[in-house]
């Protein structure tokens, strides 16, 4: 990595173009030169540019020495990452000034990958995309394999759990198979053994999914690592109950509730308890999947409020399903106090569209749906459009609708074929 790379990086950014940056300081072919690194600018040259750049001079000039101050900075910075977000949302608000320009490349490589991960952890995938854009200008394929195995690993990753978030599951996949071969400690490789199993779980290879979690399961429990051996046991569970082996899945959930409970793990005790309900679901358990999900809700309310809403929309469908109006509008009213995005106010505005169908109010459920539908296009969400669409298709096909008809199911089709491709991305 050289001063070319954060030079290319810095005037991107500004939006600024070569010959604006070199005008009377040197020419545009010297300019080109030094930003590929074929040759190394003066301290008088690069002083000049830092001042029509607008930015310190040492972060130009120094760029090969780090600080002890950034380095115990960014120790702390990656502890609260990986311990309590809330904690390094506050640590990156009070120390974003000492931040802004860290002068020694490697050390800025290090923040990048930090600051990246914060916001994939954050689900702030936008900004997590342009803070990996910025470590693409410093790491490409012909300069990784002379960076440090730390380096590797964390940048191998961190672009895994980044394709993971775009949903592009097969190049997550060997990123994370990279990042094991620079992994220094058994939890790391765990972690990337449980990230590895929630991939296959998205491609529908379960088995290989069962593999990868029950390996991380065990490598977390031989470091006493409880919280990530509860995660482990729900996943497990989830896993098992994909293919139908509904007794394991009651027993590695069962594990995994108690030495939650055990050990006041609130919010991994609130997600098995989703889990039983989901689980019930699937065998028509009604009753008892709603009684699950409401113990879930109980205490999600309590430590967990942001994450309420996958458990109201759980318990809407179920209500949908027994056509229980009267407690669906309730719940209805309910929910929508937690909707924290676009997305889950048109899923919560889908059940109403479901339920006036159910009640024959053909004209709200065609106003409700056709928006619904028109808002999961144009955002890319096809596991919400699959079914929709097609019962739309049929819909408009038995009002002799065919134009519309044939529009929802082309649509459909569509969304078959994306959820395909994104298995085999």
């Amino acid at each position: 990595m050289h001063i070319g790379n954060r030079l290319k990086k810095i005037r991107n950014l500004k939006g600024v173009s070569q010959s604006k940056v070199c005008k009377g300081i040197v020419s545009p072919s010297h300019y080109s030169n030094i930003e590929s690194g074929r040759y190394e600018a003066s301290e008088d040259i690069l002083e000049l540019i830092a001042k029509r750049l607008q930015i310190p001079s040492n972060y130009l000039i120094h760029i090969h020495e780090e600080s002890l101050e950034i380095a115990e900075l960014l120790t702390v910075y990656n502890k609260y990452i990986e311990t309590d977000l809330s904690k390094a949302n506050y640590f990156l608000e009070q120390k974003q000034k000492q931040l802004e320009y860290i002068q020694s490349i490697n050390q800025e490589v290090k923040f990048l990958l930090l600051n990246c991960l914060h916001q994939l952890k954050n689900l702030k995938i936008q900004e997590a995309k342009k803070i990996h854009d910025e470590v693409s200008y410093y790491i490409q394929d012909e300069n990784i394999g002379a960076l440090s195995s730390n380096t590797q690993f964390k940048f191998y990753y961190v672009s895994g759990l980044l394709m993971f978030y775009k949903r592009k599951y097969l190049e997550s996949y060997e990123l994370y198979n990279k990042a094991l071969q620079f992994s220094s400690f058994d939890i790391e490789k765990a972690k990337i053994l449980f990230n590895l199993a929630l991939i296959c779980y998205q491609i529908n290879d379960i088995q290989k999914a069962l593999i990868f979690a029950q390996d991380a399961k065990t490598c977390f429990m031989d470091h006493h690592k409880w919280v990530e051996t509860v995660e482990s046991y729900n996943l497990l569970g989830i896993l098992y109950s994909e293919i139908k082996e509904f007794e394991k899945g009651l027993e590695v959930m069962n594990k995994g509730l108690s030495l939650a409970s055990d050990n006041k793990m609130y919010l991994q005790e609130a997600k098995i308890l989703h889990n039983f309900g989901s689980y019930y679901l699937k065998i028509k358990e009604f009753d008892n999947s709603i009684d699950y999900y409401k113990k879930s809700l109980d205490i999600k309310h309590v430590y967990d409020p942001n994450n309420v809403f996958v458990t109201y929309l759980a318990i809407l469908n179920i209500l949908l399903e027994k056509q229980d109006f009267r407690q669906l509008k309730l719940t209805l009213s309910e929910a929508y106090e937690y909707v924290n995005t676009t997305r889950e106010k048109y899923q919560l505005i889908e059940i109403e569209a479901e339920m006036e169908f159910l009640l024959f109010n053909y004209d709200k459920y065609e106003t409700q749906m056709e928006e619904c539908i028109e808002y999961y296009f144009s955002n890319d969400l096809w596991k919400d459009l699959e079914g929709n669409a097609k019962h739309f298709s049929d819909y408009h096909l038995e009002q002799r609708r065919y134009k519309k008809a044939h529009y929802y199911l082309n649509i459909g089709y569509l969304a078959m074929k994306k959820i395909y491709k994104e298995r085999l991305q």
